[in-house]
């Protein structure tokens, strides 16, 4: 299986809030142009993506950013079938 390059759409932090923690999320019109394109080009209606924590936190900056999550387990059941070989 190779490896994909990472594709982010935007980045996010967690605000306390007094009704707890809320997550706001911050696209750019490139970020979402580049998740539309993504979309696109590999014929899906979504696109999924994770949260996930940046290494060094700043503060008063975001404290997350999504990644797209280009994993297709339909794929993966069709790399496995055609690996597969009938002993008969």
């Amino acid at each position: 299986m190779e490896k994909k390059d990472k594709i982010y759409g935007g980045s996010s932090r967690v605000v306390q809030t007094k009704y707890g923690p809320l997550t706001t999320v911050s696209q750019s019109r490139k970020e979402l142009e580049n998740l539309l394109a993504y979309a696109k080009d590999n014929g899906l209606d979504y696109v999924n993506l994770n949260i996930v924590k940046n290494k060094d936190q700043v503060p008063n900056k975001p404290t997350h950013h999504l990644v797209v999550n280009t994993y297709n387990a339909n794929a993966n059941k069709k790399e496995e079938e055609t690996k597969w070989e009938s002993p008969f």
